[in-house]
């Protein structure tokens, strides 16, 4: 990887500000642009086994969380968007500023990546989701193995006047412990399927080798 030096901007808060279900629950039009947006969703994970996750990934790096960013709107500016009810294509997200340590899968030659995770509170608006399986955020200074792909807010911009910066979204995270192990599995969904069931704890390097064992293997039919 050859990252390029740019000037970004600093994360302000060590610990992401997630909140709970939004008040009132549900995304609920209403022709006044005035009032409060309120949507909360929330997401069953269907679980899969890792080598399908490497995969179906289309980046997946190493990276140390840095912080975050307060809660923004997917607006070309990070503002309310004149009446954010109806058809409004924007909502609220989480920044989070990452410092790429290695690549694992993909292509990426920047120093560091944005994460934008789903939901917030800005004043009275409020966006939230819940998803049965780890996605990512974390403490700050923390590493992660990040299973990433295009966040779908594509006129969001992370980075100010630079173009090369765009935000993705957390598939699948991984926390790398202080001694520097990986646990991979167990996963388990609503729908019974159950897979690296017991768990495997590896040093990060193994895993980063057995990623690339996956990526260099020939195509196999798709898996859970």
């Amino acid at each position: 990887m050859t990252a390029r030096a740019v000037i970004a901007p600093s994360p302000t808060l060590a610990d992401p500000p997630f909140v709970g279900a939004c008040p009132g629950g549900g995304r609920h039009p209403t022709p006044s642009p005035d009032a409060p947006y309120v949507w909360s969703i929330a997401v069953e994970g269907v679980a899969r086994s890792f080598a399908a996750r490497v995969r179906a990934a289309p980046l997946i790096l190493l990276v140390v969380a840095p912080g975050y960013f307060p809660a923004r709107w997917t607006t070309p500016d990070g503002t309310r968007p004149a009446n954010p009810h109806g058809g409004n294509p924007y909502t609220i997200i989480i920044p989070e500023r990452t410092d790429v340590v290695a690549v694992a899968k993909g292509s990426y030659d920047l120093s560091q990546l944005y994460v934008a995770y789903f939901g917030g509170r800005i004043g009275q608006d409020c966006a939230s989701g819940s998803n049965s399986l780890y996605t990512g955020g974390g403490p700050i200074g923390a590493r992660f193995l990040y299973l990433l792909a295009p966040a779908g807010y594509p006129e969001a911009t992370p980075v100010p006047d630079d173009r090369r910066y765009r935000f993705y979204a957390v598939t699948r995270s991984y926390p790398v412990s202080p001694e520097g192990m990986v646990t991979i599995g167990p996963e388990h969904d609503i729908m019974g399927y159950h897979y690296d069931d017991p768990p495997r704890t590896l040093p990060v390097g193994d895993v980063l080798a057995e990623i690339a064992a996956l990526v260099a293997a020939p195509a196999t039919p798709p898996a859970r």
